[in-house]
């Protein structure tokens, strides 16, 4: 619902609001992205370079769409294929700050290697992120080849180990370029 009607509920996209206040930085919550020992470096150099540069920072907890336009930019640390939370920013006219699509894919293939030799502590490290395409969750479904062309998949999950199908990097790489991420 929100993504849709966002701009009409906070008024408009209101950049001149922007543009005329602090630079304030609204991040996702880094720990939902990456392990939790990471995030808090990453919260540090974020913290660092912020200062720096004349900017502060809060991290995303869920606010009224109305506040999200005190912010002047917004930085989000993907956890899964498909963020309602992308939509929403960008429809308001947020600007939006993205990782390299290199290093989100890189995020995401090791996050699936850890998931294919040990889940439970995938589960406890990763807190199962990129999880809608591993293939547990499509259980009983079809477990067709991958087509020939390119690296694009006839099913609609990654397979770590399989042997003759496109590599772990590949799958990721086709899937990551069907996101929104990829503006």
């Amino acid at each position: 619902f929100g993504a849709r009607y966002v701009r009409m509920l906070i008024g408009g996209v209101r950049c001149e609001t922007r543009q005329a206040q602090e630079k304030k930085l609204l991040i996702t919550k880094p720990w939902a992205a990456i392990p939790r020992h990471e995030a808090f470096v990453f919260l540090e150099f974020v913290e660092v370079s912020a200062v720096k540069s004349g900017w502060t920072y809060a991290t995303y907890h869920f606010k009224e769409y109305t506040e999200l336009v005190n912010y002047s930019a917004g930085l989000i640390l993907p956890w899964d294929w498909s963020l309602v939370t992308l939509v929403e920013w960008y429809r308001i006219g947020l600007p939006v700050i993205i990782p390299d699509a290199r290093w989100m894919m890189a995020t995401i293939a090791m996050s699936y290697m850890y998931h294919s030799q040990d889940e439970n502590s995938w589960r406890y490290i990763w807190m199962a992120r990129f999880s809608s395409l591993m293939p547990d969750v499509w259980g009983g479904r079809s477990t067709s080849r991958p087509t020939p062309e390119g690296n694009a998949t006839s099913r609609p999950w990654i397979e770590v180990n399989e042997k003759g199908g496109p590599s772990l990097v590949e799958q990721v790489s086709w899937w990551y370029a069907h996101t929104d991420y990829r503006m």
